[in-house]
């Protein structure tokens, strides 16, 4: 069965001391964890809501329907039923590395353009101070507030 550990390391989940040594078990750990904290309850409890006739309502229903329709069909697809689950989570793990590795980026790239043009900083404060009070911590509702302009 497919899963993210063996995709991601391969053959060196196979070797223990290659693996204590290069720090694998940490984050094969970390891996099992975000897998049956996150992963498996998602995908679970999408197959119990999932309704093949109607419109998938994200990535997973798109995914676990498509597992279905390849069942009987074709048993070396990426969707067939023995290697589906493993092969979603392995595409759910990407997405959220990727995400991040995004998300950070973008936060980099806003401090330093930030860093490098103190009047747009400014004005980013005024922004921030005009929707927002001391007593009150920003949250989404006030962030779509705010004015993004050319400065």
């Amino acid at each position: 069965m497919t899963n993210p550990i063996n995709v991601i390391f391969g053959k060196v989940a196979h070797w223990p001391l290659l693996a204590e040594v290069s720090g694998f078990n940490k984050i094969k750990n970390l891996i099992q964890n975000v897998d049956s904290l996150h992963f498996e309850p998602s995908i679970s409890d999408h197959e119990k809501d999932l309704d093949l006739d109607s419109e998938p309502k994200d990535f997973i229903d798109t995914w676990l329907q498509e597992m279905r329709k390849v069942a009987k069909r074709q048993s070396r697809s990426p969707f067939h039923p023995d290697i589906g689950r493993g092969s979603l989570k392995c595409v759910m793990f990407d997405l959220l590395l990727g995400g991040m590795d995004t998300t950070s980026q973008t936060i980099v790239w806003t401090i330093l353009y930030l860093l490098h043009h103190p009047s747009v900083k400014t004005k980013v404060h005024q922004e921030i101070d005009r929707v927002s009070f001391e007593d009150i911590v920003l949250n989404a509702d006030m962030i779509s507030q705010i004015f993004v302009g050319d400065w």
